[in-house]
């Protein structure tokens, strides 16, 4: 009898043992299931936090186009498709610029009621950008007329680099 009694509990600590590890492993599954649910559900909160498919700005579609005029002038293309490549730049900034004059007007609009002092800085800005708009379109000019290849056409592309890079 001892030996049966040793058998049957032999093989209840068996099915126990088999019962006590099917549970965890089910339980640590399931953890493993529902941590994976909350990292997928913070990433996606932090996603839509930072509204992947918003739309730039006229401002940081302007300073890409600036800076896509920086690499054209750095590039080592031809000289013809340089020019042809800075005028259609050139025509996308003339359109962005319009956004963003329609900006400066509606920024003008809501510091109608402050002081003197904003008033001021913000017209000063607009002049500074005129100024510095009309300057990037005359270096583009002056790239646009000269013949490929000549000492012209270099100093010009020199000028608007460093122009640029202010």
């Amino acid at each position: 009898m001892i030996i049966c009694s040793s058998c049957s509990l032999k093989r209840i600590s068996e099915g126990l043992l088999v019962i006590f590890i099917w549970t965890f492993c089910l339980f640590e599954t399931l953890h493993a299931i529902a941590d994976v649910r909350k990292t997928e559900a913070s990433s996606q909160k932090v996603n839509s936090g930072q509204d992947v498919t918003k739309k730039p700005t006229p401002g940081e579609k302007f300073q890409t186009a600036i800076s896509e005029v920086e690499k054209l002038l750095a590039d080592r293309i031809t000289d013809a498709d340089k020019k042809i490549k800075l005028k259609a730049k050139k025509n996308e900034i003339i359109g962005l610029a319009l956004e963003l004059r329609k900006s400066f007007r509606e920024v003008e609009g809501k510091i109608a009621g402050l002081s003197e002092v904003v008033q001021s800085r913000h017209k000063s800005f607009v002049l500074r950008y005129d100024g510095n708009l009309q300057e990037l379109f005359e270096n583009i000019d002056e790239i646009q007329k000269h013949e490929a290849r000549s000492k012209e056409l270099e100093d010009a592309i020199t000028k608007a680099k460093v122009f640029l890079a202010r």
